[in-house]
């Protein structure tokens, strides 16, 4: 990086006084009197008398003598005139004196003047850095640094890897930003659930005060030295009006014929600096007037560029494009190429800049070709070492709406508050990285991952009290009167390229909770927690069983007197039927409130409300209790000798003309018990279930009655029957299902 090697000197005989002008980056322009002093010291003394003088004119903040090469004589030896930073000079230029020199770099011109102006630049951009009013701080930025290929492997593609050697200079400046805000927030919960909704609680009234703390660290430099972006390939068009047709427009007359083009660049055939060769190429360009401008540039304008050069010049179309109002253009290509060589087969060529001057290629006022120049950049501006510290404390008052706690619906009567800690922190993987990898992996999470590994951690707490049971009739409500329903979520994730976002994002609302209160408290929240869904499932299905086997019972399956039915029938019509469809709805429930809907579902099924729940003696209760009603039609069935054995002489009958009517009545309390006083929680149908079928007869028909071959009418007569029919169904033994006997009772007169 040195700029101007300075002749021999020596420290006791230096050169004489003068007065330099020193010019940099065609902008700033320093008089410098440099007067230096003999000594007897070795070459260094002569170093530093320089940049002495060089810091009476203001010019040591642009550039600083230094020594190249050492001589035998300790006095004696080359010097040299360097950047104060890399890539802070582009143009050069010392006259008058023995510095006398030039130094030319082919790009842009930067917008500061020095690393330090930059960062002051840095500083409005992206607000206080930490430090930046500090003294000491400022004299650490910038600061040189060598960069290399292993710590990037994105800076040199692949196939110019032997053309680069390994270590890139580069210029950094250190960052540290820091941000706080206090926000109001009413959107962070709407609900908070565990197990998959066995315990689900909506949120309302949520009114969220944050504090919300980033801090942002690491470095942003540029690193020298790479490939011209844009794949080392460049152009520069024509500039045909939307009325002008390419292949229509013809080269103008003489002297209208004529441009530059000026390459500038260098020759590798290896990563060895010694053997670089760095190239400016101007060519003046003739073409014949009258032939199409395309063809020409095609044909004669490639003809003229002389070997090796050819190899990396091109033309070829830019179309246009009718909704932008562009048309056709031609376009001169400049492309980094690997040039043909007897000597050597790796021999490439590395553009840096293409200019066209002196253009002359004009169509009566129309300009078809400006000059112009391209140097893309052969810099990488990059990122390292960046760490990110996100945390948000939160406290929040909420209002929690009816929930459900197992099987059953719960309210909590408290307003609540609720605190939270949520804290990231995430640090760039080792290595320097482009602005735009950066960028993507903070705005897509999928790539967040591949470049930071990243620390989340969790601490939240959510205290729920004054707890009811609506649905529920607990004996001794003191016993959950300072009970506690305690959710908290506290957790650390590693987001390191092995897990995602998605993963983080499906755990972070797993909560964890504990219940609170005295021994009992704790011991029935407990219990009515460890039911589910399958519980009632449990229930109806036992249930469900039962009814089979009542139905089966003899006395039950045996025909209704007078009638061509049964009290099965009756049975399964009025109790059986509705209950196999209320099964289907329940053992598809979700925990959410199973018990409120279990009893919705019931009630649709038999028509009103058959639900009760209670705790006592640490038994959990839901008694389904139910009288339905159904009127039935049967012809009526009677023959005297199936009743009264009159001989075979004397057959009687009676006999009626219309339909019996049958009155039934089912009237069912059924015990649903879930039993907590054993080591193991008992499911079952409870010893109080008893279901009674009641029925009684009405008939006012035609009668007639036979005596053998008499008989005799009775026109709307009434037939009286006697007592109803009942049965009467009860659980007998032992409590458990599988061990239960059912007995079943029939009354007729």
């Amino acid at each position: 990086l040195e700029l101007i090697t300075l002749p021999l000197m020596c420290s006791n005989n230096p050169p004489p006084a003068s007065q330099a002008t020193i010019i940099i980056n065609q902008f700033y322009s320093f008089d410098c009197p440099l007067s230096l002093s003999s000594s007897d010291d070795d070459l260094n003394a002569l170093v530093n008398s320089i940049n002495q003088a060089l810091h009476t004119c203001s010019a040591d903040s642009f550039i600083i003598a230094k020594v190249t090469q050492p001589d035998e004589d300790p006095h004696c030896g080359s010097i040299g005139i360097y950047p104060t930073s890399i890539g802070l000079i582009n143009n050069l230029t010392i006259v008058n004196s023995f510095m006398s020199g030039s130094y030319l770099e082919s790009k842009s011109t930067p917008i500061f003047s020095t690393w330090t102006d930059l960062t002051r630049i840095f500083v409005g951009m992206f607000g206080d850095l930490v430090g930046v009013h500090s003294s000491s701080f400022l004299d650490d930025i910038p600061r040189d640094i060598t960069v290399t290929r292993d710590q990037m492997p994105s800076l040199i593609p692949s196939k110019f890897s032997d053309l680069y050697g390994n270590e890139f200079p580069g210029v950094f400046i250190d960052f540290a930003l820091s941000h706080e805000e206090d926000l109001n927030r009413n959107d962070l919960i709407t609900q908070v659930s565990y197990g998959g909704g066995s315990i689900n609680i909506p949120i309302t009234g949520f009114q969220a005060e944050m504090t919300l703390q980033t801090q942002i660290g690491g470095s942003i430099g540029v690193v020298f030295g790479a490939p011209p972006s844009g794949n080392g390939s460049m152009f520069i068009s024509s500039n045909f009006g939307s009325t002008q047709i390419m292949n229509q427009t013809f080269v103008p007359q003489a002297p209208n014929n004529t441009f530059t083009i000026n390459i500038a660049g260098q020759f590798r055939e290896s990563s060895d600096e010694s053997t670089w060769e760095t190239v400016n190429y101007s060519k003046d360009i003739n073409l014949t007037s009258g032939i199409n401008l395309f063809q020409a540039m095609q044909t004669e304008f490639l003809d003229q560029i002389d070997e090796p050069y050819r190899d990396a010049v091109s033309v070829g179309i830019l179309k246009g494009n009718s909704l932008l109002n562009t048309v056709d253009q031609f376009a001169i290509y400049l492309n980094m190429t690997k040039i043909t060589s007897p000597v050597n087969s790796n021999r490439w060529f590395i553009p840096w800049q293409l200019s066209i001057s002196r253009s002359q290629i004009i169509n009566g006022d129309y300009v078809l070709m400006y000059n112009s120049t391209l140097s893309p950049s052969r810099c990488r501006v990059v990122f390292s070492d960046i760490s990110i510290n996100v945390t948000a404390r939160t406290i929040a008052s909420l209002q929690p709406g009816k929930g459900s706690l197992g099987i059953l619906s719960f309210e909590s009567n408290a307003t609540i508050t609720a605190e939270s800690d949520i804290a990231i922190s995430a640090t760039i993987r080792d290595g320097f990285h482009s602005v735009s990898a950066v960028q993507g992996a903070l705005q897509q999470q999928a790539r967040f991952v591949d470049k930071f590994i990243a620390t989340i951690s969790t601490n939240t707490s959510l205290d729920f009290s004054q707890l009811s049971f609506p649905s529920l009739d607990i004996e001794d409500l003191n016993i959950i009167k300072d009970a506690l329903l305690s959710f908290f979520n506290k957790k650390i994730w590693m987001l390191d390229g092995n897990s995602t976002f998605n993963d983080f994002k499906n755990s972070i609302n797993n909560w964890n909770f504990t219940f609170g209160g005295t021994e009992n408290a704790i011991a029935l929240l407990d219990n009515i927690f460890s039911l589910n869904a399958t519980t009632f499932c449990s229930w109806i299905t036992s249930l469900d069983n039962l009814t089979q086997i009542i139905e089966s019972k003899t006395n039950v399956a045996a025909s209704i007197p007078f009638t061509s039915f049964s009290f099965s029938k009756v049975f399964n019509d009025i109790f059986t039927s509705p209950l196999q469809k209320a099964k289907k709805q329940i053992c598809s429930l979700k925990n959410m409130g199973a018990l409120d809907i279990f009893c919705e579902v019931m009630k649709d099924a038999f028509g009103n409300d058959i639900c009760s729940s209670m705790v006592k003696n640490n038994v959990l209760r839901v008694v389904l209790t139910t009288v339905i009603q159904k009127d039935y039609l049967s012809e009526f069935v009677f023959d005297a000798p199936s009743f009264i054995d009159f001989g075979k002489s004397l057959p009687v009958g009676i006999g009626a003309s219309n339909n019996i009517q049958f009155h039934s009545n089912v009237t069912a309390s059924i015990e649903l018990i879930a039993d907590f006083n054993g080591g193991e929680i008992v499911i079952d149908i409870g010893p109080e279930t008893m279901i009674e079928i009641f029925g009684e007869f009405q008939s006012h028909s035609d009668v007639s009655v036979w005596f053998g071959s008499t008989s005799l009418s009775m026109a709307n007569a009434d037939i009286l029957l006697g007592s109803p029919a009942s049965i009467t169904i009860r659980l007998d033994g032992p409590k458990t299902k599988t061990a239960a006997t059912i007995t079943t009772t029939a009354a007729t007169t």
